[in-house]
């Protein structure tokens, strides 16, 4: 009794802050009226993450619940390791990101080895020159430059070493570009540009909408997809640096519980890009379900 009542409460809560984003937007669902049902589990998106945007902007109605009935299971939770399996969640029932089992940083780069041909991490104690050090562990924001060689008494297990990407621009700023993934779409580019001393944080001076053609070649966008094939990821969004001095690209990271949009970005281009994301979600959940 007390779960169905604290679930009530909370579709109730998502309802009212769906209409706010609605308002806010100016965006009406299709048809006015919720379409279909995702279950979130094991954690339930937040208001700031754009997957709750989404989905009150394409109508669809959010649950925990697993006892009530529901058209897909988004597995959702902001974590490096995930288990395949979900508890109370049959094996065989639409699920995205079900096979996303390890987004750590080292899991990203043998991956994109493997797709790309060559890799970003590098041996501390042998390289010579600087480095990045940063935890392997997802959305951490703590990388730090440091000098090499070292000692292989100072490697920190829980850390990786990889080269420094050369991704600066003008002005000591450099850029990241956030690669949006929906199942086999890339439809949105966000190029978030931040102060080369505050590269690693999460702040951002400004970012720029950009269209995935004109940034990356057609080669690059198919192993892009293939990478977050191999990776699991069916949604989610993906760091990816251009270094200045070779050209290559660099996938640095993956994140399957995004926030957004991101800060940093005019208001009119969130409507842009939100409403380019609308219909590529909608594909995405769709594919899954049938």
């Amino acid at each position: 009794m007390i779960s169905q009542i604290t679930d009530t409460f909370a579709t109730w809560q998502d309802n009212l802050r769906f209409l706010r984003i609605r308002r806010k937007y100016k965006i009406t669902p299709q048809g006015g009226r919720t379409l279909l049902t995702l279950l979130f589990t094991p954690d339930h998106p937040v208001p700031s993450s754009i997957v709750h945007k989404l989905c009150a902007l394409n109508g669809f109605s959010i649950i925990s619940n697993q006892n009530r009935k529901y058209d897909l299971v988004f597995r959702y939770r902001d974590a490096t390791f995930y288990d395949k399996s979900v508890e109370g969640v049959p094996d065989d029932a639409p699920m995205i990101n079900r096979n996303a089992t390890d987004i750590s940083k080292k899991n990203v780069d043998r991956i994109f080895s493997e797709v790309f041909g060559y890799s970003l991490i590098l041996d501390p104690t042998t390289h010579r020159g600087k480095a990045v050090e940063k935890s392997d562990a997802n959305a951490q924001h703590d990388g730090r430059v440091i000098q090499c060689p070292i000692p292989e008494s100072s490697i920190h297990p829980d850390c990786v070493y990889q080269r420094i990407i050369n991704n600066s621009v003008w002005d000591n700023q450099v850029r990241d570009l956030r690669v949006v993934v929906h199942g086999d779409q890339i439809p949105l580019v966000y190029q978030k540009y931040r102060p080369v001393k505050t590269r690693f944080s999460n702040t951002n001076t400004h970012v720029e909408l950009g269209e995935p053609s004109n940034l990356f070649s057609e080669d690059e966008l198919e192993k892009t997809c293939q990478f977050a094939k191999v990776l699991g990821l069916d949604y989610g969004e993906l760091d990816v640096l251009r270094d200045k001095d070779s050209g290559l690209i660099y996938i640095v990271d993956a994140n399957l519980t995004p926030w957004g949009p991101p800060n940093g970005l005019s208001f009119s281009d969130q409507k842009k890009a939100l409403v380019k994301l609308i219909l590529s979600f909608r594909g995405l959940i769709e594919q899954h379900i049938n």
